[in-house]
């Protein structure tokens, strides 16, 4: 008895080193002079009852330096991933947080400092199989110079048909996901946008833009994202009322033709709006834009 005993406690010890391999839930870091980065997942295994399925790709920046969003503005990249050489991942889509703006020489960028998760909602192109993840990232750092950067990642996540395995990162891929900037209406939202114009002749037009918010507006923002050829200048606020009221007028410029003006008239075209209350609140709202 006592032999056998023995042989199940030096069996659990030795588990580890003889195949049987714990569920993998981040890689390892990609370590860099300016950043290192890697991949997280939200679950060590899915499967029924688990909810959605996110990779989060994670960055940490050294001081000073920042990546960009999804539009970075008047200069910088946004990040893109492939996921060429990927077994059964069907379709992926990419969450952006909200940004935080940064100025310099009069070029408004776009983006992130510090620290990032950026989440990926994965569809597996077969339920019920595991999911082998082979992603390259294409990324940009800067400070006093930009650096564009490639890696690349390896994570299995397995299925699990007794019901999924949470990980360690589901909560903060979560937090990630609720940062970014709502698409639809909800009574739950703390921003409402108002009256948007534009004033101006075509090549030297403004775009003036009222929102209300919940809370006082004297650090919101607003970027303003439409087609090719435009841009948007740093917007000057007036707060209205109680604080809780905030005018934005942005200066349009346009980098088309000079002999093609009727191009640089921005009413009647398609534009995001996104929309920053100061306090972690943002909306995205996508409207055409009339006189």
């Amino acid at each position: 008895m006592r032999i056998l005993k023995t042989i199940i406690v030096m069996t659990v010890l030795w588990l580890p080193y003889i195949g049987i391999v714990q569920a993998q839930e981040e890689t390892d870091w990609v370590t860099g002079e300016f950043a290192r980065t890697r991949l997280v997942v939200s679950h060590k295994a899915y499967g029924p009852g688990g909810g959605p399925l996110y990779v989060g790709w994670e960055i940490e920046l050294k001081k000073g330096w920042k990546t960009y969003w999804r539009s970075p503005g008047d200069a910088g990249k946004p990040t893109l991933f492939d996921f060429l050489g990927s077994n059964n991942v069907g379709k992926t889509t990419v969450f952006h947080p909200a940004p935080e703006r940064f100025e310099i020489f009069g070029i408004q960028t776009f983006g992130y400092e510090n620290h990032l998760i950026l989440p990926v909602l994965i569809t597996p192109k077969i339920a019920g199989e595991s999911i082998d993840l082979k992603v390259s990232a294409n990324f940009m750092v800067c400070k006093d110079i930009c650096i564009l950067l490639d890696e690349s990642y390896a994570l299995t996540v397995d299925w699990n048909a007794t019901g999924a395995e949470v990980g360690n990162y589901l909560v903060p891929i979560t937090d990630s996901v609720r940062a970014v900037p709502t698409s639809k209406k909800n009574f739950l939202d703390r921003l409402t946008l108002g009256d948007v114009k534009v004033v101006g002749v075509n090549g030297k037009q403004n775009l003036v833009v009222d929102i209300k918010g919940y809370n006082h507006l004297a650090g919101a923002d607003i970027i303003v994202e439409a087609g090719a050829g435009f841009h948007f200048g740093a917007p000057k606020k007036s707060l209205k009322g109680n604080g809780k009221q905030i005018n934005f007028v942005i200066p349009i410029g346009y980098m088309g033709k000079e002999d093609d003006m009727d191009s640089a008239n921005l009413i009647g075209q398609t534009i995001i709006l996104t929309l920053l209350d100061g306090w972690g609140n943002a909306i995205e709202r996508t409207i055409t834009v009339s006189e």
